[in-house]
């Protein structure tokens, strides 16, 4: 079973890592973060009581437990009035950066995309397979769709750095997945125009 921390993580890795329980969970208990935090019963506590400050959690609904209700759970997610996730431990800047870094990514996974049809690896798969003569069709896939590794080469290159990504306001992160199926469908129909023609 993964855990999610250790009892040698700093008190802000804690509370992130708390987070993630409370984005997944319903219901947080100093027992549930002990199990998956591997800290005591005391410090589980003190992590809920933070949490419960930053609005994380409600206050104890569940007295013989401990039990709070998560204000966070992907499930029960509220937009503020003006729009905006109220709990969320990433500030503005974070998540900028994070935007950003989709951005880039997505454009480099474009460029890779370009660059492996610049050098023709869709042609040299087609004649190192001799698929030409016998299937045309076959061919003309495998030169359209052989470059759309680009976009997985990039995201999967970005992939350490979305560690905190659960971290992030729901509206970044929706616009994060949108940057992503932007380029990816782009790519696509851009393959598929250019084997119609």
């Amino acid at each position: 079973m993964t855990r999610e921390g250790d009892a040698t993580q700093q008190p802000d890795e804690r509370i992130a890592a708390a987070y993630r329980l409370a984005r997944l969970h319903a219901l947080l208990s100093p027992r549930l973060l002990s199990q998956e935090l591997s800290i005591d019963r005391a410090e589980a506590q003190r992590l809920l009581d933070e949490m419960e400050t930053r609005e994380f959690v409600g206050p104890v609904i569940i007295a013989a437990t401990g039990a709070r209700e998560s204000r966070v759970n992907v499930v029960m997610d509220v937009p503020a009035d003006d729009g905006r996730i109220v709990a969320s431990t990433l500030g503005a800047r974070e998540t900028r950066r994070a935007l950003f870094r989709g951005i880039a990514v997505a454009m480099l996974g474009v460029a890779i995309y370009a660059g492996i049809d610049a050098i023709g690896l869709g042609p040299a798969l087609v004649a190192w397979f001799r698929v030409g003569l016998a299937s045309r069709t076959l061919a003309a896939l495998v030169i359209a769709f052989v470059p759309l590794i680009g976009p997985g080469i990039a995201w999967l290159a970005e992939a350490p750095f979305r560690q905190a990504e659960d971290l992030l306001p729901y509206e970044a992160m929706r616009v994060r997945a949108l940057i992503w199926q932007g380029s990816i469908i782009s790519l696509v129909l851009f393959s598929i125009v250019r084997l119609l023609r």
